[in-house]
């Protein structure tokens, strides 16, 4: 996730600059240099963090890694965005906000779409109590920017985005697009 989409965003951020790459697989290393050739790379993560040049980090490791990288990047002093989960069990994750408070630097997990216009519409929705009171809710997001030719071809990448809420029993209770 982090070559195929957090380096690309990174990239072309305004005001974001991508000055180190960790990754152990040297293929992949060189492959996300190449996206952002002015960039140093790192085989361990470690390494990166003592770089003074890196001020904040995109933990994207397999999900056993989260809470040793991102309690490691907050003991360094970095700022810290960590892919969903936070940890694997409660200690770790309780070990991770404490190392996060410490630090006086900004953590995120990345639950994405809480920025996200349909979902924020959705919250205020039921806040208002337009539709009483929610037994449950569901919800499916078709992401429709992303580029790879599979999923440019599939069903899926038709042009506009819809996200249906609906009530336990099924019924359309708002319908945003």
């Amino acid at each position: 996730i982090g070559l195929a989409v957090h380096l690309k965003i990174l990239a072309r951020m305004p005001g974001a600059r991508v000055v180190a790459v960790a990754e152990p697989d040297e293929r992949s290393r060189a492959a996300a240099l190449g996206e952002v050739p002015v960039a140093r790379g790192f085989r361990d993560y470690r390494d990166l963090l003592e770089d003074p040049a890196t001020e904040a980090v995109v933990v994207s490791l397999p999900t056993g890694l989260h809470a040793e990288a991102a309690i490691a990047a907050f003991e360094a002093g970095k700022h810290v965005y960590l892919e969903k989960p936070l940890a694997t069990d409660a200690d770790d994750g309780r070990a991770v906000l404490s190392a996060w408070r410490r630090s006086g630097r900004i953590g995120m997990i990345g639950f994405n779409y809480r920025f996200n216009r349909l979902f924020l519409d959705a919250a205020r929705i039921f806040a208002s109590g337009e539709v009483g009171g929610a037994i449950a809710e569901g919800c499916r997001w078709f992401d429709f920017l992303r580029g790879d030719e599979p999923y440019k071809a599939s069903w899926r990448a038709q042009p506009r985005p819809l996200v249906t809420w609906r009530l336990a029993a099924g019924r359309p209770v708002a319908r945003m697009r």
